[in-house]
């Protein structure tokens, strides 16, 4: 399994919040089959399916369940780790 791109995770995410991919597009600022073509590289770096795709709706298989479950405590520690650098003292 190669090492998944952290960016296609948090929009794995997304997809599955939004309910889709133009909503959670949409949401990102970016196309929808941009971020199509990133659920489909995020699934071959795993080597597993993550989404049910139909004409409508986009649902989680029991393994991207199970992998969002695992990702959402960390996923929603990113922006306060990042936010809590802007109260550094040292600008560059």
């Amino acid at each position: 399994m190669r090492q998944p791109n952290l960016s296609d995770v948090a929009l794995f995410a997304a997809v599955i919040e939004a309910g889709g991919f133009r909503a959670a597009a949409q949401k990102r600022g970016i196309s929808a089959s941009s971020l199509s073509d990133c659920m489909r590289r995020l699934e071959s770096d795993v080597g597993l399916r993550l989404l049910n795709r139909t004409t409508r709706s986009v649902t989680p298989t029991s393994a991207g369940a199970r992998l969002l479950e695992r990702l959402r405590p960390g996923l929603e520690e990113i922006n306060p780790a990042f936010n809590s650098l802007e109260d550094e003292s040292q600008r560059p």
